[in-house]
């Protein structure tokens, strides 16, 4: 699965850019401190994602959640474009879908 088609997942989940961007900011620090300190987003299981996160997330929505994690902490395009496509989602998954 692509960054691309993750969001838009979770897009079509009923996922909003900021809950995504809040998502990816839990994330992000619990791997950063305590008992994850030190794992990726994408090695994280489903149930540290679940406990991160404070929701049940199914787990596509889960997969799609840490690779969009990923992405979005690179300092590359991708990242830069991922975090640009979270401002507008609608907009991203209107030019996703017209491709």
């Amino acid at each position: 699965m692509t960054w691309q088609e993750a969001l838009m997942l979770l897009h079509e989940r009923g996922w909003q850019g900021e809950l995504i961007d809040e998502a990816c900011d839990a994330l992000l620090e619990a791997c950063a401190e305590g008992t994850l300190l030190g794992k990726l987003p994408t090695e994280l299981s489903e149930n540290e994602v679940t406990a991160v996160l404070r929701q049940n997330p199914d787990p596509e929505e889960v997969l799609a959640l840490q690779l969009v994690a990923d992405t979005w902490d690179r300092g590359s395009s991708d990242g830069d474009a991922l975090r640009a496509a979270l401002v507008d989602l609608d907009a991203f998954a209107d030019r996703l879908g017209a491709e």
